[in-house]
């Protein structure tokens, strides 16, 4: 019996707001690597009878709603021959089939692009757990970490309550570094700063796709040229500036007593990962 083919992923394992949907714009410009984006969101995204997602927020980052992108028709039309239904859950992690389900959305993708890496920014740590258990994928893991108090400025924004979001970035970071320190296989992880990535792009680029055996490609920086398919995410993906520039605004815009909150409850790990105490930029 013929040895089944491992589909090989690049994995984004981080916390939310802090630059997946940028990397895995560059990522996938490269002319071998393919991405859908947080692809555990692709029921709601593509289901009109299971999916809460109000439809007006369902578009593709190609700028066509869902339903009208020719791209995902495909993937659609292909999965709903295989399993008589397009409607196929890719978040359920318990589930028998979720290997199955993931697989062979993941390998029409790949073959609708023309590719044969691909990258899935979903960033949570249960799902890279599944993937890797379920022994279809070969599986390669970019963990990126940005700077708390941006993240929490991030969600500040949104009315969100700082101080909680940069405790909740605090516990994602220890917990995804503990599974990384004991995971069987540290030569597959490349741990990255959103900040080192957007001051030295091709740098660290060429440090990730070196890792899956590819070449760096100076057109992976040109990212807005390509088509993407990627589903939620920051606004970013359909911004048409190509601009790559770290955001600097947080600093100047949290307030004292929040830095040095931040700074006191959390200076360890903002130490840890390099990240100064001072508020200046």
């Amino acid at each position: 019996m013929n040895k089944l083919k491992k589909i090989k992923l690049i994995y984004i394992l981080g916390a939310g707001h802090s630059g997946s949907t940028l990397l895995d714009h560059l990522l996938s410009s490269h002319s071998m690597i393919e991405s859908g984006g947080e692809l555990y969101k692709y029921l709601p995204y593509v289901s009109d009878t299971l999916s809460v997602r109000p439809y007006d927020n369902r578009f593709c980052s190609c700028g066509e709603h869902i339903n009208d992108c020719g791209y995902w028709k495909t993937i659609k039309d292909v999965v709903a021959t295989k399993h008589g239904t397009f409607e196929v859950d890719l978040l359920n992690d318990t589930s028998e089939k979720f290997g199955i389900y993931n697989k062979d959305v993941i390998e029409e993708m790949l073959k609708t692009s023309g590719k044969v890496i691909f990258c899935d920014s979903s960033k949570k740590l249960t799902r890279l757990e599944a993937l890797i258990q379920c022994s279809l994928f070969d599986v390669y893991v970019v963990h990126l970490v940005r700077d708390g108090r941006a993240v929490g400025y991030s969600h500040y924004k949104k009315g969100h309550s700082f101080l909680t979001t940069v405790r909740r970035w605090k516990r994602i970071l220890d917990r995804h570094g503990e599974w990384i320190k004991h995971w069987s296989k540290p030569e597959r992880c490349i741990t990255l700063r959103y900040e080192d990535l957007v001051d030295n792009p091709s740098i660290y680029l060429e440090k990730i796709v070196k890792m899956v055996g590819l070449k760096f490609e100076p057109e992976q920086l040109q990212f807005r040229k390509g088509e993407h398919h990627i589903l939620s995410g920051n606004r970013m993906r359909w911004s048409k500036n190509q601009e790559i520039k770290r955001d600097k605004s947080y600093i100047k815009k949290i307030s004292w007593y929040q830095w040095n909150v931040a700074n006191i409850v959390f200076g360890r790990v903002l130490k840890q990962f390099g990240y100064s105490l001072s508020k200046r930029e």
